[in-house]
């Protein structure tokens, strides 16, 4: 698959980015002061996609990047196109916030950089970066001895986790136990073809096992085991972990591989490009969209107007995002500046 685009990856990145936009909406929007039944049964969605999402990234990272080139210029290839793009983004977003609340700009932003990598920046380019240099530091060793150092680290993320004897720093936890995904990404690069035929399959399985373990989660009878900024994974259903991961991302592909015959997604390709830029500036966005839509909200709404309304907010942002992304990555310049991954 080496040198060929496979275009409903991009539009499987394109739906999971959708999914993080939906559910940082619905914490924004609780944020500033919505808290009806709409709110909270539009929240009741989010863990049917929170049990794969994040984990899915790593595994479409995996996918596409290229682990033999030689240590130093990898190193250098992700300081410049994650590092870099998310303090530059930050700060911007965090100006950006200060501008438009008619707040006084400090340099203060820059000190708290400190901090940012302290266990409080954005958690996923970190231990994303992190885990694409254990996996290159291992990708030239045997398929066995690779995989066994990839378990002793995803193992030792839980451990770390569960005992929590060493703090978070960098989101080291996040990045050990996601790393078996970015294995399992490189790996399809080889196998994808073969994989591709148990897509619809597995799809059907995510149906019926994901929405059953909600179900028993909202009812207290089990843990759904995610991970995003918070680790609800342990020793003790890490198993059905990476049962929702794998089943999961074959929804995903199934639907964006379905997308791609029927229509021609381009809507959804662009927010796949712009994946990076999306989740750095997402929430200074989302707020901006809200400053303009609150004085319109009443807590007396009905449901119809309520839906109306979070919905509004939800379109409103995804509109902002398309354009932003064509704009930003139709620019050479501007494109350079912001990465991608």
């Amino acid at each position: 698959m080496a040198g060929r685009r496979i275009e409903y990856i991009d539009i499987a990145k394109g739906i999971l980015i959708l999914c993080l936009l939906y559910g940082h909406m619905i914490i924004e929007l609780n944020l500033h002061g919505v808290n009806d039944a709409v709110l909270h049964g539009m929240w009741k969605f989010v863990p049917v996609y929170n049990s794969f999402f994040m984990p899915c990234f790593f595994l479409i990272t995996g996918f596409c990047s290229t682990f033999s080139v030689p240590f130093r210029k990898f190193l250098w290839k992700n300081v410049k196109t994650l590092l870099i793009p998310a303090v530059i983004i930050t700060l911007i977003g965090q100006y950006g916030t200060d501008i438009f609340n008619c707040r006084k700009l400090s340099f203060n932003h820059f000190l708290e950089l400190g901090g940012w990598l302290g266990n409080s920046g954005p958690w996923f380019i970190l231990s994303l970066f992190i885990a694409k240099m254990i996996y290159r530091a291992v990708s030239g060793l045997k398929s066995w001895q690779k995989a066994s150092i990839v378990a002793v680290f995803y193992f030792g993320g839980l451990v770390l986790d569960r005992f929590d004897f060493f703090p978070n720093y960098l989101w080291h936890r996040h990045a050990f136990i996601l790393l078996p995904f970015l294995y399992i990404g490189d790996v399809l690069k080889t196998g994808l073809p073969k994989v591709e035929k148990y897509l619809k399959p597995a799809a059907l399985a995510w149906l019926f096992l994901v929405p059953l373990q909600v179900v028993l989660h909202y009812r207290g009878i089990c843990i759904l085991p995610t991970l995003d900024k918070s680790i609800l994974v342990t020793l003790d259903n890490f198993y059905l972990h990476f049962a929702n991961v794998l089943l999961g991302a074959a929804m995903v592909f199934q639907v964006s591989r379905w997308l791609q015959t029927v229509c021609k997604s381009d809507i959804l390709r662009t927010f796949g490009t712009g994946t990076l830029l999306i989740y750095l500036i997402n929430e200074p966005q989302q707020r901006f969209v809200l400053r303009i839509m609150m004085p319109f909200y009443n807590p007396d709404f009905s449901i119809l107007q309520s839906v109306i309304f979070q919905v509004s907010a939800h379109l409103l942002c995804f509109i902002i995002f398309y354009w932003l992304v064509k704009v930003v990555y139709d620019s050479r310049y501007l494109s350079k500046i912001v990465g991608k991954w």
